[in-house]
């Protein structure tokens, strides 16, 4: 027994549309499609992983055969009915509303989906340095269960901040969401200051020193991450 999608005329046409209107990699001619055959079915022969969470396509057009390209994502590959090849040549064809209920919206109705470019962090070596720099306790709390620590970006790397030991401070998942979020700020002395009227579990009024020097906080960091707030102390 096999089983291999396919695609119908206007499902390929919906993906290639798809695949264009999200600025993917690969899609067909248009007008290459409007000239096939209505009632065809078009096998998809092959398919692999091409980027994270989207699948190459490779589909048989016509019966040169000539194949075409197209970039999907994970959810719109998951959509494409399929049709079941059996050992005593029988075949069974999923109508295209089997897969009705795996679309994000009900009735057909079409989606759209972004492709995101993220930079790649090198996050596991960097949380290693971070944690050993403070040896294994928030900076400014008495949290030591590793398990809620955070090695956490001053500045973040999408916003061009690096992995490295001074742009890294040890906190806790708590002390980490309030810091990302301006409630807690620290500035280029490492002063701790509580933004809040509320107590946010601060234990130390300044950042507890880490191993050695050269592993401390960088202030010009420090200073570029209080500048991305509004209303804080010079």
């Amino acid at each position: 027994m096999k089983t291999e999608k396919y695609l119908t005329k206007s499902l390929l046409r919906e993906i290639n549309d798809a695949a264009k209107r999200e600025k993917r990699n690969r899609w067909i001619d248009k007008n290459f499609i409007d000239q096939l055959p209505n009632n065809a079915k078009f096998p998809i022969v092959d398919y692999f992983y091409h980027n994270k969470d989207e699948f190459r396509l490779t589909i048989v057009l016509n019966d040169e055969p000539a194949v075409g390209y197209i970039d999907v994502s994970a959810l719109r590959f998951e959509t494409i009915p399929a049709a079941t090849f059996h050992d005593d040549g029988s075949v069974v064809i999923e109508e295209p509303s089997a897969h009705d209920s795996k679309r994000p919206y009900p009735n057909g109705r079409e989606w759209k989906e972004t492709v995101t470019t993220a930079p790649v962090r090198n996050q596991a070596r960097f949380r290693s340095e971070v944690l050993k720099a403070y040896a294994y306790q928030c900076a400014i709390c008495d949290v030591r269960d590793k398990s809620l620590l955070r090695a956490a970006h001053i500045v973040d790397v999408a916003l061009g901040g690096p992995d490295t030991i001074g742009n890294g401070i040890c906190l806790c998942t708590n002390h980490e969401i309030s810091f990302d979020n301006g409630l807690i700020i620290i500035n280029d002395k490492l002063e701790v200051i509580n933004q809040t009227t509320g107590d946010l579990g601060i234990k130390y009024s300044k950042l507890r020193e880490t191993i050695s020097s050269d592993t401390r906080p960088s202030p010009v960091f420090l200073r570029e991450k209080l500048s991305r707030f509004t209303n804080l102390p010079s």
